[in-house]
């Protein structure tokens, strides 16, 4: 991934693995762990952070002991944790001797969490991280699908960043989720106005505006553009796009006539459910009765975080089957 050059260029937001910059935080957790005892130091599991970027794919991590593998006898409890909630439905577990298999559920959700594995030795602590941001649309794939490279599909898109008399540039990651903020920040230019446009519409200007604070609220391709101009000639200009996604929805069956509670991303201080279209209530929990059977839609609106930027949100979907 590219990265923005340009003396006095900010960049906010998560840090990736390798400590690129990546988009702003979807779902703002505390990650809450049981803290390992001394004696545990000889457990380890390699690799000890699994990153999810689909569904459909499983990961396994080697478990050893004082470099032995260690017995599927003597793995214990799996948890998954995030916020003090436990959610391990997210996955399911697969001990084998000296390895442990994630495979994903139809409940798995974009977030970052704590896995504990509990041993006659101690616990041992992973990390789990569900991006979930391989997402077909993404500029790679459809030049792919093209038979172009990246680059010329770049050039046909009119996204090649002039330059004027200072040199600027931005890059973005190629996929944000609906809801999260975009924050990018120049030096301000003395007698300069500073513009910033999404998709041709005006989201910031100003002499101030050197800053760019935007929560992309529509899915598909946004590109994002920056010119600063002073007595009428722009002197910089910069330009990239990225690719606004919908948050996966999560598959789920249910029997009609019976009652469920759903629970949404806690940390948030407003939100508002609909089943199949029509508003269902307010609240983190969601108490519902499907009467007939079919495929139904429910939605999870969850807005005013309690940390991170304001204006952020978060939509979970549940396509939904209701058996007879």
């Amino acid at each position: 991934m590219r990265r923005g050059t340009q003396a006095g260029l900010k960049m906010r937001g998560m840090r990736n693995l390798t400590g690129t910059a990546v988009a702003g935080p979807l779902v703002f957790w505390v990650i809450v762990a049981a803290a390992a005892p001394a004696f545990a130091a000889a457990l380890k599991a390699d690799p000890d952070v699994l990153v999810f970027h689909r569904t459909d794919e499983s990961l396994t991590a080697a478990i050893t002991r004082d470099g032995q593998p260690l017995p599927a006898a003597e793995m214990g409890e799996v948890k998954l944790w995030a916020s003090g909630h436990d959610y391990d439905e997210m996955f399911r577990y697969e001990k084998t001797d000296g390895a442990l298999k994630l495979t994903p559920t139809g409940f798995c959700e974009v977030g970052s969490y704590d896995l504990v594995l509990t041993t006659p030795s101690g616990n041992l602590n992973l990390k789990v991280f569900t991006p979930l941001d391989e997402m077909p649309e993404t500029l790679d794939r459809v030049a792919a699908s093209m038979g172009i490279s990246l680059d010329e599909l770049r050039k046909r898109m009119n996204l090649v960043t002039p330059l004027g008399e200072v040199k600027v540039s931005f890059s973005l990651p190629e996929v944000y989720y609906e809801g999260q903020a975009l924050e990018l920040e120049f030096d301000v230019i003395e007698g300069g106005t500073h513009t910033w446009k999404v998709n041709d519409a005006v989201v910031a200007e100003g002499p101030e505006a050197a800053r760019l604070f935007h929560v992309f609220d529509t899915p598909g391709l946004a590109i994002v553009e920056y010119t600063a101009s002073r007595s009428g000639q722009t002197v910089a200009s910069a330009k990239d796009s990225t690719m606004v996604a919908r948050v996966p929805a999560i598959e789920w069956t249910v029997p009609r006539n019976v009652e469920f509670t759903l629970k949404a991303a806690p940390g948030y201080g407003k939100y508002s459910w609909t089943v199949n279209g029509k508003p269902a209530g307010q609240g983190e929990a969601l108490t519902h009765t499907f009467t007939d059977a079919g495929p139904a839609t429910i939605e999870c609106l969850c807005e005013e975080p309690a940390s991170g930027p304001m204006g952020t949100f978060l939509r979970i979907a549940y396509d939904v089957t209701v058996t007879g």
